[in-house]
């Protein structure tokens, strides 16, 4: 009988509480699974983890130092890198030159010493009269071009086994390793403020375009070290603001694309809390920042 039966009900699908999350949970299962199946990560794969703050098989660790007389040829320096990372089995590198190559880059000369950080033997600059005299570099040619063709050697020598990081001094500790005096430095904050201002812009940019060089050599990231710059002892976050961080900004947007970036915050009493906000890029989970309590560079 037309119309006159009723129509059987159509079932109607309820969504399971939950469904729209179903794909991340069934994810982290298999990051668990793979985690407590006991493989072995790949170095690449623990540091990676680590910055995302996922799982790793164990944390992954390295050291580093100085080897003051093995510092001042590429060869030389990729060699001690490469000797120390493949005896003690390290996950990541930070390659570790000598501190005074940022300052020999802008026209101060240090002599190598035995045991111990070269000696200044002329500044770059000595006067507020001399601070024109620094301008931009390309950050590839020159004193950059040495560590760049060191950090070549080492990229070819691990052979993408595990990542590696290249030092980068901040602005105003590449400063101080021009006039050779942090001292000095402290003293055109108060003497020649604007003059000062001035030539780190030409620092920083010329930082700036080492740092993505380093990229291009092979770097991971950079490890970016603020030295003395980081403590309150010597800067107050005043001056900080004005004469450290619009520059710290410049070298570190150069690199936002890296996936291994560090900020080291060095000595006692430092800025921690307002300088772990620096932006690093890479993984968005984490950011790595390591303190440092000693006085050598």
């Amino acid at each position: 009988m037309l119309g006159g039966q009723n129509a059987t009900p159509k079932r109607r699908l309820v969504p399971l509480a939950g469904a729209s999350r179903f794909p991340y949970t069934c994810l982290a299962m298999a990051r668990i699974l793979k985690f407590l199946s006991g493989r072995k990560m790949t170095k690449n794969e623990r540091v990676a983890a680590a910055l995302k703050g996922d799982h790793v098989d164990t944390v992954p660790v390295s050291a580093w130092w100085h080897d003051f007389e093995r510092e001042w040829s590429a060869a030389d320096l990729a060699a001690a890198t490469l000797e120390a990372y493949r005896k003690y089995d390290w996950d990541f590198i930070k390659v570790n030159p000598r501190a005074s190559y940022f300052g020999e880059a802008f026209g101060a000369k240090y002599a190598p010493r035995e045991g111990r950080q070269p000696d200044l033997i002329e500044p770059g600059i000595s006067s507020a009269e001399h601070l024109p005299r620094i301008e931009r570099q390309d950050g590839r040619s020159g004193a950059w071009a040495e560590q760049l063709e060191a950090l070549r050697l080492i990229a070819a020598g691990l052979d993408d086994e595990a990542p590696f990081m290249q030092t980068i001094f901040s602005p105003l500790a590449t400063m101080s390793r021009i006039t050779g005096s942090t001292k000095y430095v402290q003293r055109l904050m108060k003497e020649n403020p604007d003059e000062l201002l001035a030539t780190l812009q030409p620092i920083a940019e010329t930082l700036a375009a080492y740092s993505k060089a380093s990229l291009d050599a092979g770097a991971a990231g950079v490890f970016f070290a603020t030295v003395e710059w980081g403590s309150a002892d010597v800067i107050s976050m005043e001056d900080y603001n004005r004469f450290a961080r619009p520059f710290d900004l410049k070298v570190l947007e150069a690199v936002q694309g890296a996936p291994f970036n560090v900020v080291h915050v060095c000595r006692t009493n430092n800025h921690l809390s307002r300088l772990r906000r620096l932006p690093l890029g890479g993984a968005p989970a984490r950011q790595p920042i390591v303190i440092r309590d000693r006085r050598e560079d």
